[in-house]
């Protein structure tokens, strides 16, 4: 857990000073629906709080591109 926390956090870091600022949030912001996709081809039940996070996310990512 400590191991996973603190390497996503430095990549994180990372990708902040080695790329545009922009870039690197809209990567960061499309995670969960990396994380749903990975859920959905291994059969996990797909939750209403679940659809509506990744909806968000992608009004997040729309919201950051259209600057």
């Amino acid at each position: 857990m400590f191991l996973g926390t603190f390497l996503g956090l430095w990549l994180q870091l990372g990708a902040v000073k080695y790329t545009d600022p922009a870039i690197a949030q809209t990567i960061f912001a499309t995670a969960p629906l990396i994380v749903m996709s990975i859920g959905f081809i291994k059969r996990e039940p797909v939750t209403n709080k679940m659809l509506i996070g990744g909806l968000l996310a992608l009004i997040g990512v729309g919201v950051l591109l259209a600057n």
